[in-house]
């Protein structure tokens, strides 16, 4: 069985039918939307904030990637940066709570608390700066974000099975009345959702042909939304998937398979798993560490099984600066798989790793 790589779809989902709301477990805030993307949801949160103010600086992690940045660059505001690195096996944060900036973004890594986080959200409200913190990583934590931050923003279609998939809570008072939202590109979705229903029937009955369609259909698609995201709901498709999404199956199954990671990899040679479970987490994926040397042997080595684990994050400029695109390396342990998958899955990380 294929491990890792894009969600799919068994068959053709059925739209929601009726009007597009953000479900009871996601309703954060005193106002909040299902948009398109998580990009969606941040270029949406940094239109209402200059509704009422001029933005110029935004401060954000160095740990990052182009999507994050986009909304900023292209409105020409200065991006300064943070620094997040790896250190002593955990995601090691400085912020410089004296930085002048308009907004600060805030991000938590890979569902593994956020309570350092929080101090420096708090300093920075205190100071009258907009908050906005993207609780990707978080969402299905027992503690999904700081109540001091001014907006929430997350990317769902990292979760599970679903076209598209944003949301946005403002967290004091309402959206401007300015802020309009039409429904995604019909070729957007046209193309993921071929995507994933061909992806579906590759897992099940395997064929080159098959595979080369939905992977260039899934490509066609993730270049497109580089540009094409901006003021998009989410589509009707996912709209309904998500209000009907088990979070706690969802909890339990991820649970489940970390416990499998952290038990097959806690001794791995050239391998060191970053942070630690605590209760209330749900990570997101399991992240570690690895040789840069080795990353990409490993890697390749595991595509021949058909075993796909991805790198987190790309380096998206020179400026941002972290020890962690080069070494960190995402263990899939989502929903979509049992733990008897996940147990295989490290077995391979070790067979490759001890041989060296």
């Amino acid at each position: 069985m294929e491990i890792g790589s894009e969600f799919w779809f068994d068959k053709i989902p059925v739209k929601e039918d009726k009007e597009i709301k953000v479900p009871d477990f996601f309703s954060f805030g005193e106002d909040n939307r299902l948009l398109f993307l998580g990009r969606t949801a941040l270029d949406a949160a940094l239109a209402d904030i200059m509704k009422n103010r001029t933005v110029r600086v935004v401060y954000c992690p160095s740990y990052c990637c182009q999507s994050m940045l986009e909304p900023f660059i292209s409105r020409n505001i200065k991006i300064r940066y943070y620094s997040v690195n790896l250190k002593n096996n955990k995601i090691s944060i400085n912020v410089d709570t004296r930085m002048g900036c308009d907004v600060f973004l805030a991000v938590n890594y890979f569902g593994f608390g956020c309570s350092e986080m929080t101090s420096y959200i708090e300093a920075f409200r205190r100071r009258g700066t907009a908050v906005i913190e993207d609780i990707t990583h978080n969402l299905l934590s027992t503690k999904a974000y700081c109540k001091d931050s001014d907006y929430l923003i997350a990317g769902l279609r990292k979760w599970g099975s679903m076209v598209g998939g944003g949301l946005l809570c403002k967290m004091h008072g309402k959206f401007s009345e300015d802020l309009k939202f039409v429904p995604p590109d019909v070729s957007l979705v046209r193309t993921r959702l071929s995507a994933m229903v061909a992806k579906g029937h590759y897992m099940r009955n395997p064929s080159s042909k098959v595979k080369s369609f939905y992977t260039s259909q899934y490509w066609h698609f993730n270049s497109a939304i580089i540009k094409n995201y901006a003021n998009y709901t989410t589509d009707l498709y996912s709209a309904r998937i998500i209000n009907n999404m088990n979070i706690e199956l969802m909890r339990s199954r991820r649970l489940s398979n970390v416990k499998v990671l952290y038990s097959e990899l806690s001794d791995t040679a050239h391998l060191k798993l970053i942070g630690s479970l605590s209760e209330g987490d749900c990570p997101l994926y399991v992240p570690v560490s690895v040789d840069p040397e080795l990353r990409t042997g490993l890697r390749e080595s595991l595509k021949g099984q058909e075993i796909f684990l991805p790198i987190h994050w790309d380096k998206p400029n020179e400026e941002c600066v972290s020890n962690l695109y080069d070494t960190e390396l995402s263990l899939v342990c989502d929903q979509r798989y049992e733990p008897v998958h996940i147990r295989n899955m490290a077995y391979a990380v070790k067979k490759y790793l001890n041989s060296i």
